[in-house]
């Protein structure tokens, strides 16, 4: 009910954003008709920002500058259909389906192939989906036993995206997982090597005080290595929050486990570092290996700390 009526919202912003033709000579006798063209001028700019805006407008909304006389001959057809009541219902289905395909179409395009900008994902059966279910005639079904609504679809979704994210990124990552996979396979046998969570694992080089750094900022030196040997980076970080989404995710477990004037070598999975991004001289799908030491405890920031990643020179 929420979406439906925040694009009912913007079918209504849309049929009340410009009217008449740009050729065509308003009547401005009165400050009555004064005040009407203005509403429609101030719907222009407030929501187009201008007519030298209206090709950027175009395009970041998935048409072409090309296609301005067109934006506006349907603005106009909306506009006068607003008194009727199936041309509203019309206008308000054209403007759900053109935001859910443009919504959906990048996120479905990055599931099934990754940062390949060369394909895209067949939009067909998301039409189909949508149209099914306002029909009462899904073809997937559930757990025999369970209702078909949101949460049941949510849930379906999630499960099928993650499988299908998954089996492509196996697929397109082959060489990198099978060199991370040996190479922890390895790392687990030598003497001393400890497992964290999630794949993380750590040597300790020298022992910290013991004592928790959790709700603390903590001082940190680091070298960043790939698993080749080469070093991606290395340097320190101030005030580094712990435990809070700071740095990457296997850092940060880590750094939750560590003392002040603890020294670990830890070895974070491809999955828990950058993932598919590459970043700089750090490949995509990169298992990573960082000698860490916790300085000591900094000050707390007077204002709360935004998300970071390791920085990489």
């Amino acid at each position: 009910m929420k979406k439906i009526m925040l694009f009912a919202a913007v079918a209504a912003s849309m049929l009340f954003t410009a009217c008449g033709g740009g050729n065509k000579t308003a009547k401005l006798e009165t400050q009555e008709d004064s005040l009407t063209y203005l509403v429609g001028a101030y719907n222009m700019y407030q929501q187009m920002g201008g007519p030298e805006n209206l090709n950027t407008v175009l395009l970041q909304m998935g048409s072409d500058s090309a296609f301005v006389k067109d934006f506006l001959s349907g603005v106009q057809d909306g506009f006068n259909s607003a008194e009727n009541k199936k041309d509203i219902a019309y206008y308000m289905g054209a403007s759900y389906g053109a935001q859910m395909r443009m919504s959906n179409a990048q996120q479905l395009n990055y599931i099934l192939f990754g940062n390949d900008s060369t394909q895209t994902a067949d939009m067909t059966n998301v039409l189909l989906g949508f149209l099914n279910a306002a029909n009462g005639t899904l073809a997937l079904k559930g757990d025999s036993s369970a209702v078909m609504n949101l949460q049941v679809i949510q849930a379906m979704l999630n499960k099928t995206a993650m499988s299908v994210n998954d089996k492509r990124i196996k697929k397109q990552y082959a060489p990198q997982i099978e060199k991370e996979t040996k190479y922890f396979e390895e790392l687990k046998k030598q003497e001393g090597v400890k497992n964290l969570e999630n794949g993380v694992y750590y040597k300790e080089l020298a022992a910290g005080d013991g004592k928790s750094l959790a709700g603390k900022n903590v001082k940190v030196e680091y070298e960043g290595r790939l698993l080749d040997g080469t070093v991606f980076d290395k340097g320190e970080m101030p005030a580094v929050p712990v435990g809070r989404g700071a740095v990457i995710p296997g850092f940060d477990i880590a750094l939750a486990a560590m003392s002040v004037g603890a020294e670990w070598e830890i070895s974070i999975p491809a999955k828990l570092a950058y993932g598919e991004q590459s970043m700089d001289k750090i490949p995509a799908m990169s298992a990573l290996v960082f000698k860490v030491k916790v300085v000591g405890i900094a000050e707390q920031p007077k204002t709360p700390a935004q998300p970071q990643m390791i920085p990489v020179q």
